[in-house]
């Protein structure tokens, strides 16, 4: 392999996708399909095709802002968290909501789904764990006095990483959340985690405009601490091939990076690529190949990203 530098072969914007009426925080798919799903401040969520991609159509509506949503993969369904209230379950063939469940009057920042239990990451400092077939809380922690902003779970660890408004990073047990360790360095609310594909270092970002990277199996010891953007980073997201991973950031960018060096591949911009105009808040690899941002523009961006060999 050359350069990493030429890692990144070409970046093709495929499709701006146009119809929400406020800024979109959220997007998720469900595994192998080609449809994807938005929301965010107007409450709507949206069905995109990515082979037709110029119209989406509602299937849902809430009352409230969207941050978090996820899909249940063996179900074709949806879980959509409203803020100031709870989690919806959406049937997005049927366009119906299934069930719904008040677990909060807190904002509710990010979900991670494992298995059957779901976790949710509430404005209150509380970790909510709700079962799904059951559909009912099955536990509360209170992880920090400040908001928890979002969650990894490592499935190799038994870990939850949660990056919290008050700068931390906290560390509780899968199984059971007790806490285990809390990294310090950070110095302000920690919005973006990610665990890398083989789960073994933890990388965390936020609204500093750092991009810190930690050894699991060395007790989380700081490995490395760059500056990946101008401003917050919003999200961490690895692409399925493991090779990459990609930021995005309120300075309106997304970049790509290649995941054993850490270098910068490729920056996704307005001026370059027709990026977003505005703070871009989510990712979603649906491939190897196909990136989709979301951004406060309130617009979706679909980007076919080739690599070389």
């Amino acid at each position: 392999m050359g350069p990493e530098k030429n890692m990144v072969t070409e970046v093709v914007k495929q499709a701006t996708c146009h119809g929400h009426q406020d800024c979109i925080y959220a997007v998720t798919a469900l595994p192998g399909s080609r449809y994807f799903f938005t929301a965010g401040a107007d409450g709507m969520v949206v069905q995109w095709d990515l082979e037709s991609p110029e119209t989406g159509e509602m299937v849902a509506k809430v009352g409230g802002t969207v941050y978090s949503m996820c899909a249940v993969p063996n179900e074709a369904l949806l879980i959509v968290a409203q803020n100031f209230d709870g989690i919806h379950l959406i049937d997005p063939v049927l366009r119906k909501e299934l069930r719904s469940l008040k677990v909060t009057d807190a904002a509710i920042f990010d979900m991670k789904l494992l298995d059957d239990r779901l976790f949710i990451a509430c404005g209150d400092g509380v970790l909510v764990m709700v079962d799904i077939r059951q559909w009912c809380t099955v536990g509360r922690v209170k992880v920090s006095e400040g908001s928890i902003r979002s969650m990894a779970l490592n499935t190799d660890s038994r870990h939850i990483a949660a990056g919290c408004s008050d700068h931390k990073v906290r560390i509780l047990g899968l199984d059971s959340p007790d806490m285990l360790q809390v990294l310090d360095g950070h110095e302000n609310s920690v919005f973006a985690l990610a665990y890398s594909p083989d789960m073994k270092v933890l990388l965390t970002a936020g609204r500093d405009a750092h991009l810190r990277t930690f050894d699991v199996a060395e007790g989380y010891a700081l490995r490395n601490d760059i500056i990946p953007h101008m401003y917050t980073v919003n999200h961490i997201l690895f692409c399925p091939n493991g090779r990459v991973f990609a930021t995005c950031s309120k300075d309106k960018t997304i970049r790509i990076w290649d995941a054993a060096s850490l270098r910068p591949l490729r920056t996704i911009d307005r001026s370059s690529h027709a990026g977003h105009g505005t703070s871009v808040n989510r990712l979603l690899w649906m491939d190897d190949n196909t990136l989709v941002s979301v951004s406060d523009d309130r617009t979706a961006s679909i980007w076919n990203i080739r690599f070389s060999a």
